[in-house]
């Protein structure tokens, strides 16, 4: 009794069904290893205090303080209620009628602002 040749070409694991779950199994693994996550909120433009665009900051002093309006005094004040506590040490309301800040006030008020754009965010 004589055998009969094969037709298969190649290895005997390459077959058509066996390979695609080969590949299907190696697609899933590849994307389940991948994680998208959020990059960090960043401020792409000024605020407006009336219809200049200013974020209520009118002039900048050598010695480290910055001149504001109002409107940055009442935005810094909201914050600091809201946030405040999350600054060490903790951000408090300016007097009204404050007109100049000390630049660690400037760095809190950036603070204040970052905290309230991740709260926008959730």
């Amino acid at each position: 009794m004589k055998r009969e040749k094969s037709t298969r070409i190649g290895p005997w694991w390459i077959s058509p069904l066996k390979l695609a779950i080969l590949t299907i199994c190696a697609l899933g693994t590849v994307s389940a290893c991948s994680t998208i996550a959020p990059g960090p909120i960043e401020s792409h433009s000024i605020e407006f205090d009336g219809n200049k665009q200013n974020a209520g900051i009118l002039g900048v002093h050598r010695g480290g303080g910055f001149d504001v309006s109002p409107f940055f005094v009442e935005q810094f004040n909201d914050r600091a209620t809201r946030f405040g506590s999350r600054l060490s040490p903790p951000a408090k309301a300016l007097p009204k009628g404050t007109t100049v800040v000390t630049s660690a006030q400037m760095a809190q008020s950036l603070a204040l602002a970052r905290y309230e754009r991740e709260a926008r965010m959730k």
